[in-house]
């Protein structure tokens, strides 16, 4: 009894295991990980586009930045929407592109804002690199 009480107990769970692999969460192979190592990457590179003169490599600048966030952000919208053909992947990330120019206002006029509002101050970049707000 013991016996076929495992049995069913491993087949309950090899069937819930399989019926989870069906939905869109876990439809295609990939490691969480890698799209959360792959989502900070692109967070940094637009960064690096929005403020090149922040940007601890001096190699790269704000053009090479932004070409290197398109080729991470059509991985990502691939490997997170793979029902995603390559048109609707290339309407997103043109989407998401044109946004950034909004971004980069907002983000100038929060640091602004945040100077103008502290007489210790030094600079704009300092704001940058030293307020918690702005990393957020």
């Amino acid at each position: 009894m013991n016996k076929d009480f495992r049995n069913e107990k491993s087949n309950t769970i090899k069937y819930i295991y399989k019926e989870i692999a069906k939905t869109h969460c876990s439809s295609k192979p990939h490691s969480l990980g890698n799209v959360k190592r792959k989502t900070i990457e692109l967070i940094h590179l637009i960064r690096r586009t929005i403020c090149p003169q922040l940007s601890q490599d001096d190699k790269i600048d704000g053009l090479e930045s932004l070409s290197k966030t398109i080729k991470i952000l059509e991985r990502l919208i691939r490997d997170i929407l793979p029902h995603v053909n390559e048109e609707e992947v290339s309407k997103i990330t043109t989407e998401f592109l044109n946004e950034l120019p909004a971004v980069a206002k907002k983000l100038v006029l929060d640091v602004r804002a945040a100077y103008e509002g502290d007489p210790a101050a030094q600079s704009i970049e300092e704001i940058m690199i030293a307020y918690p707000a702005y990393e957020a």
